[in-house]
C-alpha cells in the first residue's frame, strides 16, 4: 500500500470519525462546553503519554521540552486548537451544527489563502477553478443560513492557523499534539477543580 492511499484511507476515517463528533457531543450537551472542553484535554493527556510511553518516544519527547521556541509555538498551536474544539463543542450544544460545519468547509480555503499569502505558493488554472466553485458553494450556504457565520469563521481561522503551525513545528506529530494538550492541562484542572460543579452538592473537585 502506498503513502498516498494510506493518507486517503486515514483522511476518509478521520472525516467519518469527526463527522459522528457531533452525535457524540449532543449527548453531553447538558455539561457546558467548558467542562468537557477541560476533560477532554486532561483525557487526551492520559491518552498520549500512555502512546508516547509504549512507542518509545519518551528521549524525543524530553529533547522537544528543551526547546523554548519550538514549545512556544506548540503551545500556540495548542491555543488555536483549543479555541476550536470549545467554538465546536459550543455550537453542539446551542444547535449550530450545521454553522459549525460550514467552519470546516471554510478551512480549506482558509489553508489556501495562508499558503498563497504565507509560503507564496502557486495555483494551476483547474485549482484556482475548483477555489472559486468552493468559495461560490461556502456564499451559498452562508445565505441558506440567514446570518452571519460567526462561529464558522471562528472554526475555520483557527483551525487555519493551527494547520500553519503544524506545517513551521518540525516536530513528530505524535509528540506535538501530546505537549499542546499536557500544556493546556494545567487550565484544563483548574477549570475542574475551581469552577465546575462536579458533584450534587456543588462542591470544588477535590483528587
Amino acid at each position: 500500500m502506498t503513502q498516498s492511499v494510506k493518507g486517503a484511507i486515514a483522511m476518509l476515517l478521520a472525516c467519518v470519525t469527526w463527522g459522528f463528533a457531533p452525535l457524540y457531543y449532543s449527548f453531553l450537551s447538558h455539561l457546558g462546553p467548558e467542562e468537557i472542553l477541560s476533560h477532554r484535554t486532561l483525557w487526551s493527556v492520559v491518552t498520549f503519554v500512555i502512546v508516547i510511553a509504549f512507542t518509545g518516544r519518551r528521549t524525543e519527547t524530553l529533547r522537544v521540552l528543551k526547546l523554548p521556541k519550538t514549545m512556544a509555538l506548540i503551545f500556540l498551536a495548542g491555543v488555536m486548537i483549543g479555541i476550536n474544539w470549545y467554538v465546536f463543542i459550543f455550537s453542539v450544544g446551542e444547535g449550530r451544527v450545521t454553522e459549525s460545519s460550514l467552519g470546516y468547509y471554510i478551512f480549506p480555503l482558509v489553508m489556501v489563502l495562508l499558503g498563497l499569502l504565507v509560503f507564496r505558493e502557486t495555483l494551476s488554472k483547474l485549482q484556482w477553478v475548483s477555489v472559486v466553485l468552493a468559495v461560490i458553494a461556502v456564499i451559498v450556504l452562508t445565505y441558506g443560513l440567514g446570518t452571519a457565520p460567526w462561529l464558522a469563521m471562528i472554526i475555520s481561522f483557527s483551525f487555519g492557523i493551527y494547520g500553519l503551525l503544524k506545517r513551521v513545528i518540525k516536530v513528530d506529530s505524535v509528540i506535538s499534539v501530546t505537549l499542546e494538550v499536557l500544556l493546556l492541562l494545567p487550565f484544563a484542572l483548574g477549570y475542574l477543580y475551581w469552577f465546575a460543579d462536579l458533584c450534587q452538592m456543588g462542591q470544588p473537585w477535590r483528587f
